[in-house]
C-alpha cells in the first residue's frame, strides 16, 4: 500500500480554502472559481449520466467522493437521491463538510451519508472492491507524494461500468500565465527541472510540483480507464491582464469560460482538466 505521509492535508487552511476557492464574487472581471468548476463539472456528468437530472431516478447509485473537502457534490448529489461516502485527509474540512449538509439537507438523507476522515490509502477496509457506480475525485492527486497510486485504487472500488470523474491540476496552465504575465524565471527554473520544496508553500493553494496531462493519461491508460469526455478550467481568463469589452463583465466571462471549456485545443492550457472516464464493463 502507498504511503500518506507526504501527501497535502488541508487541516490548516479550511477557512482559507473555502474563501479562495469559492468566496470570489466576481468583481471587477473576476469569475467565481468554484463556481465555474462546479458548473464544467455538473455539465459533463449530466451528459454521461442523465438520470441525475430526475430527482430519485438515482436512488441506487453508490458514489464516492475523494478528497471531497467541503462536501458540495456530497450534498448536490444526496440530493439528487445517491447514496454518498463522504472522505478527506482532514478531519477540518470533513467537520466542516458534515455540519452545512446537516443543515441542507432532510435528516433522513444526511442519515445514509457515510463520513471518512483519512487518507485514501486507509480506506481499504471501508470501501468494497467493485461497489461504485461513481466516483468523484476532483483536485487530489496533484497534492499527493505518490499520485501514481491513486487510479488503479479507484479502479479497484469501481463497479464494471463505472464512471470516474476526475479533474486535475494542469502545470501547463501554470507555466503559460508566467509567460504572459512575464515571469520568465519560473518558467526558466521549471524548465532546468528544478523542483520547489513543498515545505516552503504550505500555506499556499497551488501545488507545488503537479502532474502532467501526458503522464496522468499514461497512468489512466495503465489502469485499464477508458476515456469518455474532457474539458478544460479556466481556459482563457487567468491568463487576461486588461479587462476590456467583455473581459469587464464576470458573467460575460464565465459564459465564454463555460462554451470554451470543450474546444479540445484550449484544454491542454486549461488550470485545470475535467475527465469522465468509465471502468470497462
Amino acid at each position: 500500500m502507498s504511503s500518506s505521509e507526504g501527501d497535502r492535508n488541508f487541516d490548516d487552511l479550511v477557512e482559507h480554502f473555502a474563501g479562495k476557492i469559492y468566496g470570489d464574487k466576481g468583481q471587477q472581471g473576476n469569475i467565481e472559481k468554484g463556481r465555474l468548476r462546479h458548473a464544467v463539472i455538473r455539465r459533463d456528468l449530466l451528459a454521461e449520466i442523465p438520470q441525475l437530472e430526475v430527482p430519485d431516478s438515482s436512488a441506487q447509485m453508490q458514489v464516492l467522493d475523494i478528497g471531497a473537502g467541503l462536501g458540495q457534490w456530497v450534498i448536490e448529489l444526496a440530493e439528487r437521491g445517491c447514496r454518498l461516502t463522504y472522505n478527506d485527509i482532514s478531519q477540518n474540512m470533513m467537520s466542516a463538510a458534515r455540519q452545512r449538509a446537516a443543515e441542507v439537507l432532510p435528516a433522513p438523507v444526511f442519515e445514509q451519508l457515510s463520513w471518512f476522515a483519512k487518507p485514501y490509502q486507509e480506506l481499504q477496509a471501508d470501501i468494497a472492491a467493485n461497489s461504485q457506480d461513481l466516483i468523484l475525485c476532483h483536485a487530489l492527486i496533484e497534492w499527493l507524494e505518490e499520485p501514481e497510486q491513486l487510479l488503479a485504487r479507484l479502479y479497484h472500488w469501481m463497479k464494471p461500468g463505472a464512471l470516474l470523474s476526475l479533474c486535475h491540476y494542469n502545470p501547463a496552465g501554470k507555466r503559460l500565465r508566467n509567460l504572459v504575465f512575464g515571469n520568465f524565471k519560473s518558467v526558466e527554473r521549471e524548465l532546468a527541472g528544478d523542483t520547489i520544496d513543498a515545505s516552503k508553500v504550505r500555506g499556499g493553494l497551488t501545488p507545488s510540483n503537479p502532474s502532467s496531462i501526458e503522464q496522468i493519461d499514461q497512468w489512466l491508460l495503465a489502469a485499464g480507464f477508458i476515456p469518455q469526455r474532457q474539458s478544460g478550467i479556466r481556459v482563457f481568463s487567468d491568463y487576461t491582464l486588461d479587462k476590456r469589452g467583455g473581459l469587464s463583465s464576470p458573467e460575460a466571462v464565465f459564459d465564454m469560460e463555460m462554451a470554451m471549456s470543450l474546444d479540445k485545443d484550449l484544454v491542454s492550457s486549461s488550470r485545470y482538466r475535467h475527465l469522465i472516464l468509465r471502468k470497462p464493463s
